[in-house]
């Protein structure tokens, strides 16, 4: 229940609202940094990419065969070289979706069982001819050693893959060198490949027939791509879980604290409604902060009024007093009987009224009270016993076994108890029956007669000061101020008064107290 209650309040709104925002926020910028990257970065690094590799093969195939390996070196810082090899000019290169490829050679020239050997004179154009020859020799171990990554896709045969790179940053990779190949129109060819733990990097140049064997003498320029290893993703995503638990753990503060003030209003307003006269300390917004004015503007009201009312309540009494027995004192003297008795009945029944008006502003006062630990079972009990004393039919009812202590006055709790069983007696009928029962961390009084009750929609007003339920009262004498005595001294102790219908009919008053 308060769970339900609390995700229907202010608070939960103000934060599940600001947790809302952060999140969309958060996945905004991720989708906004994804298509920035998709759209726009890839291309640009595709184009410089693409625009680099053209310069550079252009470059190299303007020097002569003899000297491009050196200058690939020289260029380079002794970090790229320049690969030449004698392939069929039958020779296929066969590629999988994932661009996994192979060498599949003439079936009926396998890597050079049919084949011349290559003349000196070729290998003083090409210098370099036999070198990195262990990625094609025959060894079925040396050649499952290269991968080469092209845009062509045709095979399912793997070779070793790039393991050694996070997959996410791989995939990357293939989708860069994907778009690099779609983009070289002229038969250049750019593949990834992987020699122990490096990455390498192959550009092919532009083939040249050897007239000798009828093969082809093709050249790649191959790059070590050493510092490929990608930033540390996970303290990024580290940074941003803590960033955004902060966001959200301010604003969860904040939320808590700009509706405390609404909170403390609320439980003030509930207390004032019992009868508790509190104040708030203004804080908060400054729309919070003018309400807290108010609110203690109308306590102070309030207290004013409620002041001028116990004012009223507790002099008139005292001021006729003195004419009332100046009033008697005549009235005695008359010598009409009939005249004398109804003048007199109507003085003994002002008298009543104003000894109501006196109880009710005594008893109304909490500042009067003393408060003391009170055994409920026993004070029940004595007074049950005082009330028999009367010859009236007061039965005690169910008590419980253990003892139920609680913080009352006993003073102002008698004038409960003998103000409810005059009630009863007055406008119920006997007989009427106390009880005791308790229920979780509170203490239960039962006050129940047999008369004909208060209707439940007018039991609301018959606990308000100066109500008086004529249609459910037959008899007179009072001007409404029972219940209405009853209610405030409930309220001082802390507890509550709900009215209800006996089983057996009647009115049935239960006053919960907490228990301590």
């Amino acid at each position: 229940m308060k769970l339900k209650l609390f995700s229907l309040s202010i608070r939960a709104q103000i934060i599940f609202m600001t947790f809302a925002t952060i999140i969309l926020v958060q996945m905004a910028i991720f989708y906004a940094v994804n298509y920035l990257k998709g759209g726009f970065i890839d291309q640009i690094v595709t184009t410089q990419v693409s625009n680099s590799i053209n310069v550079i093969r252009t470059s190299v195939l303007l020097l002569p065969p003899s000297r491009r390996a050196e200058f690939v070196r020289h260029a380079s810082n002794g970090k790229w070289s320049l690969w030449t090899r004698e392939l069929p000019q039958e020779t296929q290169i066969l590629c999988n979706s994932k661009l996994e490829c192979r060498i599949i050679p003439n079936p009926t020239d396998q890597f050079g069982t049919n084949r011349s050997p290559r003349p000196n004179m070729l290998e003083q154009v090409f210098p370099n001819l036999g070198e990195f020859n262990f990625f094609f020799d025959d060894s079925h171990q040396n050649r499952d050693h290269y991968l080469s990554h092209s845009r062509d896709s045709s095979d399912s045969n793997t070779l070793t893959p790039l393991d050694k790179i996070p997959l996410n940053f791989r995939q990357d990779l293939v989708k860069l060198i994907k778009a690099i190949n779609a983009s070289l129109d002229d038969g250049t060819r750019v593949g990834l490949s992987q020699s122990g733990n490096v990455p390498i990097l192959y550009i092919s140049l532009q083939p040249q027939i050897n007239p000798f064997n009828n093969t082809l003498i093709k050249e790649w320029l191959v790059i070590p791509i050493e510092d490929i290893e990608p930033p540390n993703i996970s303290l990024v995503y580290m940074l941003w879980i803590g960033l955004t638990s902060i966001l959200l753990l301010g604003s969860g503060w904040y939320a808590w604290r700009i509706t405390a003030p609404l909170t403390k209003l609320t439980h003030a307003a509930d207390r004032l409604g019992k009868g508790e006269s509190t104040k708030v300390v203004p804080t908060g917004p400054l729309e919070i902060k003018l309400l807290g004015l108010h609110f203690n503007k109308m306590v102070q009201a309030l207290d004013q009024a409620k002041t001028v009312q116990h004012t009223m309540l507790a002099g008139l009494p005292h001021d006729l007093k003195g004419p009332l027995a100046r009033m008697r004192l005549r009235i005695e003297m008359l010598e009409n009987e009939p005249l004398r008795k109804g003048m007199l009945n109507d003085v003994q029944e002002m008298q009543s009224i104003i000894e109501q008006f006196i109880t009710y502003v005594r008893g109304a006062d909490p500042s009067r009270y003393r408060f003391i630990d009170l055994n409920l079972n026993q004070w029940i009990d004595e007074r049950v016993n005082a009330w028999h004393e009367t010859s009236h039919d007061i039965v005690l009812g169910e008590m419980p076994k253990e003892p139920l202590m609680v913080k009352g006055d006993t003073l102002a709790l008698a004038r409960l108890i003998d103000n409810l069983i005059s009630n009863s007696l007055k406008h119920g009928a006997p007989p009427v029956e106390i009880s005791l029962k308790r229920e979780g961390k509170k203490a239960v009084i039962h006050v129940l007669d047999h008369g004909q009750g208060i209707p439940e929609d007018r039991r609301e007003e018959a606990v308000q000061a100066f109500s008086r339920l004529d249609s459910a009262r037959t008899k007179t004498g009072s001007v409404g101020l029972g219940l209405a005595l009853v209610n405030a001294i409930v309220n001082a102790h802390k507890g509550e008064l709900e009215l209800a219908e006996a089983p057996q009919g009647g009115l049935l008053v239960k006053i919960y107290l907490p228990l301590i």
